[in-house]
């Protein structure tokens, strides 16, 4: 590494590590946080992606973000795939990298390249891709948000652009919805409609034998109409020879919503509980 390089990017770690008064957000950079929905006791992973639409040079960047301890533990944080191009491959070629991660949130600070090729420029890109798993039992709706709080010293949230300069970028949080799985579902209502009919079965077919663009059913487990935990053409010849045949009705939770008496299997509830069911 020559001199000029070292002493570049000791400049920038120091930016990165060092305290003090930051300028207001900058609107043409934005960190947002990914939402999602998932269910209790299930482990899901959120985008972390950088937007900037006027530096010509993004050298690299500290964030911190926080979460509650008592509903979500982070687990991992890797490369997203815009990262993984820059300057080649995670994390060797970064010229520094650091993860810290705590019970109420994680940090890094990276730079990329010190001395110019492997930089930013203008565009939207997936930084970071972290993984969370859910530890209440309890459906919640928890926000998962920028801080300052997390290492020691506390990391800024902060980008270093073209001219070595710290901006603060504009922050967007992310929405975590956490959900009982199949705990309220009506067997049968595939199109979660509110009602079983013929509307479902059609629906059902369309999705075992997709058409140019097919609907991924909310409940998976509404659609195992025979409730033998598979989903195939057995399940809307049940609801058809049910409807105008006088056939058998299909497995509780029919004809009201409740709870599966046979949860367990491998289909579930994608979403949180369905206004059909509410």
């Amino acid at each position: 590494m020559s001199w000029r390089h070292s002493c570049r990017l000791l400049l920038l770690v120091t930016i990165f590590l060092a305290a003090g008064l930051l300028p207001a957000q900058d609107p043409d950079l934005t960190v947002t946080v990914g939402s999602t929905s998932v269910m209790i006791g299930d482990s899901f992973t959120v985008p972390l992606v950088l937007d900037n639409s006027f530096y010509s040079v993004i050298y690299g960047w500290t964030v911190g973000v926080c979460h509650d301890s008592q509903v979500l533990a982070v687990t991992d944080v890797a490369a997203g795939a815009d990262l993984l191009l820059a300057n080649g491959s995670w994390p060797g070629p970064l010229d520094f990298i650091i993860i810290e991660m705590e019970p109420g949130g994680w940090a890094t600070g990276v730079v990329i390249d010190a001395t110019g090729p492997g930089i930013l420029g203008v565009g939207s890109f997936e930084t970071h891709l972290v993984t969370y798993d859910v530890v209440t039992d309890s459906d919640t709706v928890t926000d998962v948000c920028f801080c300052d709080t997390i290492g020691a010293p506390p990391v800024a949230n902060q980008i270093v652009i073209d001219g070595v300069v710290a901006q603060v970028p504009e922050q967007v949080c992310g929405e975590v919805s956490i959900y009982h799985s199949d705990g309220n579902l009506r067997r049968g209502d595939c199109n979660s409609d509110g009602a079983v009919d013929l509307g479902d079965a059609i629906f059902e077919l369309a999705y075992l034998f997709p058409s140019p663009t097919p609907q991924l059913p909310a409940c998976l487990n509404a659609c195992d109409i025979n409730d033998d935990e598979q989903l195939n053409i057995a399940d809307p010849i049940w609801l058809l020879v049910y409807l105008f045949e006088g056939g058998s009705p299909p497995p509780s939770p029919f004809p009201d919503c409740g709870t599966d008496p046979t949860a367990g299997g491998i289909l579930d509830c994608l979403d949180p509980p369905l206004d059909a069911c509410n």
